[in-house]
């Protein structure tokens, strides 16, 4: 058991590769111009989706990290 490896598992619990592919897709064509402005509701949705996405796999990640830390889990 290491860091990385129960990382990798708890990540791939919480999302689907195919949940995690979607909202890097649908930020790519954001920022591609797939939606228009990236300004508009839909454009803003998905950009917020992806952040928020990404802000949660940090703080989990952090919190993993110190709980092996704690437990001596490299």
């Amino acid at each position: 058991v290491t860091s990385d490896g129960v990382t990798k598992e708890v990540m791939n619990a919480m999302w689907s590769k195919d949940t995690e592919q979607k909202l890097v897709n649908d930020y790519n064509a954001v920022k591609l111009g797939v939606y228009g402005s990236t300004t508009s509701p839909e454009a803003k949705e998905k950009v917020d989706a992806y952040t928020a996405y990404l802000n949660e796999r940090k703080a989990l990640k952090e919190q993993i990290d110190a709980d092996c830390a704690e437990l001596g889990i490299l």
